[in-house]
């Protein structure tokens, strides 16, 4: 709110108070003033709600709405910015209003969808003759629709970037004219411009956000070296975060991760002058389940926002099996690959049997859209799978998650390894310390030998001839 107030100018913030200097204005000047008064704008909502308000202006239209385009290229779709906004709308009432009721468009549905697919300007005359239009938003408002003018708004290359859309007229004129049309496309040209300045900077804002977020996480993980729980718990709440998915899941494989350190212990024995027989090196070096079977052994899930403490289990073979969202980190884990599922049922293909079934619970049979990405260790070698479950809002999880997952998973490799050396080492110093107690009890002499020695009187070195230079028996 402080950035959006600072990023106000003058006619946004006399929007509806210090708007009665542009009566005076002949069409020109009114026209360079609306450029301007968006001209330097970078916060997108103020941006978009100045849009809408001086179109409004410009065309003597009663209301408007701008989309925005959003998701990759192969799933493009729309979402309003701001809906249904007239020239008394305030921006706070406006951007709550968007995001209380987020509206989403696929690309070709409705006229707005239409208009983004095409490229072309729709101007209707009667609207509840089109069969485009949606007359569910009327009996939802209350409000009559007579009269729609949508236009693209481009960037400098071509590219849709967005839809506007104004509605009816507030001079009774049953229709949007050839004039209304030129004058809302010569904006729409300027605006586009503006638009994507506000997203290029948005981003830059949104990048440095991230870039301390991931430092953040650095320093947690770092400052997190003892205690595996703690660190999984960490990394998955600031992902979800991050993110905004409703649920996320760590899958660990158990790996032989103690083999460099139980290498150096046995080089401390070998110096030391203790035996590392077959017996002792296979106590230090326990046969790994995980690494020949490839299986989870340890399960770290993380819910809603509203939960702080990750549920941790480590699952049966049976339950691996019976499992959707486990049998697909286990194609993670085997292939390298990362997985981006936009319909958790179109995932089977990439099942090792390709017959994954949910095992029934609701959180399973909730999934929708899916990111599972390997963790990979300082080795190069996978040693977990991450999983986010559901973005919020049924949204799709965009190239930029995956770039974001991914350092995520750096990150969440280069910890999870080290908090698992340092318990390795625990482990093998305790069994180390067990190993030289049982060394020691079969070093010790018995009482009854020590009470001996200590009762034997000792001879004197004449009596056993120490100082004589002679051989035995000379």
């Amino acid at each position: 709110d402080q950035k959006r107030q600072k990023c106000r100018s003058p006619t946004s913030r006399g929007s509806f108070s210090n708007r009665s200097h542009l009566a005076d204005l002949d069409e020109g000047d009114l026209f360079m003033e609306l450029i301007r008064d968006v001209a330097n704008e970078l916060d997108i909502d103020v941006l978009c709600h100045k849009i809408l308000v001086n179109v409004s202006l410009l065309t003597h239209a009663d209301r408007g709405s701008l989309f925005l385009v959003k998701g990759p290229p192969s799933g493009k779709y729309l979402v309003a910015k701001l809906f249904d906004v007239t020239q008394n709308t305030p921006l706070d009432e406006a951007v709550r209003r968007a995001k209380q009721d987020e509206l989403i468009l696929p690309f070709g549905v409705g006229i707005a969808g239409t208009v983004a697919q095409t490229n072309e300007t729709i101007n209707i005359k009667e609207a509840y003759k089109d069969p485009r239009f949606n007359s569910e938003i009327d009996q939802k408002t209350g409000y009559k629709t007579h009269i729609i003018l949508s236009m693209p708004i481009c960037n400098y290359e071509g590219h849709v970037i967005g839809v506007a859309q104004i509605i009816n007229k507030t001079n009774g004129s049953p229709e949007f004219t050839e004039r209304d049309v030129e004058i809302f496309r010569r904006y729409l040209t300027f605006c586009g411009i503006g638009i994507q300045n506000a997203q290029l900077f948005e981003m830059s804002v949104q990048e440095y956000r991230r870039n301390q977020i991931l430092l953040n996480l650095a320093r947690n993980i770092f400052a997190e070296q003892n205690n595996l729980e703690c660190l999984v718990t960490k990394i998955m709440t600031e992902a979800r975060e991050l993110l905004k998915c409703e649920r996320c899941a760590v899958f660990l494989l158990d790996l032989d991760c103690c083999e460099a350190v139980s290498s150096i212990i046995i080089l401390l024995l070998k110096i030391a002058g203790f035996p590392t027989d077959r017996i002792f090196i296979s106590i230090l070096n326990p046969p790994t389940l995980a690494k020949s079977t490839g299986r989870f052994t340890m399960i770290f899930e993380l819910g809603s926002s509203s939960s702080s403490a990750a549920n941790i289990s480590r699952p049966s073979v049976n339950d691996l099996n019976s499992s959707t969202l486990a049998q697909i980190a286990e194609y993670v884990a085997s292939t390298g690959e990362t997985l981006n599922i936009n319909d958790q049922h179109t995932g089977a293909q990439h099942h090792p049997t390709g017959e994954g079934q949910p095992l029934g619970s609701s959180d399973e049979l909730s999934a929708k859209t899916i990111l599972c990405m390997p963790i990979i260790n300082g080795q190069k070698t996978v040693i977990g799978v991450a999983q986010l479950i559901n973005k919020e809002n049924d949204l799709q999880f965009t190239n930029c998650d995956i770039s974001i997952f991914e350092a995520f998973a750096i990150f969440c490799g280069l910890g999870i390894h080290n908090t698992q050396m340092y318990e390795s080492a625990c482990k093998l110093m305790a069994k180390q310390k067990v190993a030289l107690e049982c060394l020691s009890y079969h070093a010790t002499a018995a009482q009854d030998q020590t009470l001996k020695l200590v009762n034997d009187t000792i001879a004197s070195a004449e009596e056993y001839k120490l100082y004589s230079y002679k051989f035995i028996g000379e």
